[in-house]
């Protein structure tokens, strides 16, 4: 049984051309980044929309919003949980997203 194991140089140079060229196409995008950041240049649309000015602090301004169930939302829980605030209007247009989205799955 021959144990031939060497491998041809030309075919090693090729696979690590290889290699090193799908590493660069993974580095590049973010060497390019790093190298425009450092130099100080930033995209001009950062963010999703335009911020709200002035910035409105809603538990300051005492703005009550009322939950379904009747209550009030406590702005500042005891607990921090992750929460959704639902604003008028919204709810139908969510809604038919939700239910198109369900009915693609099926």
């Amino acid at each position: 049984m021959p144990t031939d194991t060497a491998i041809h140089p030309a075919a090693l140079r090729k696979s690590r051309l290889l290699l090193v060229l799908i590493a660069l196409v993974f580095a590049a995008p973010i060497i390019v980044a790093g190298i425009l950041t450092f130099s100080g240049w930033e995209p001009v649309g950062k963010g999703n929309g335009q911020a709200i000015t002035p910035q409105r602090n809603l538990l300051d301004e005492k703005v009550r919003v009322q939950l379904a169930s009747g209550q009030d939302y406590a702005w500042r829980d005891s607990m921090q949980l992750p929460s959704v605030v639902n604003m008028a209007g919204l709810r139908d247009f969510y809604a038919g997203q939700l239910s198109a989205m369900a009915k693609a799955r099926c």
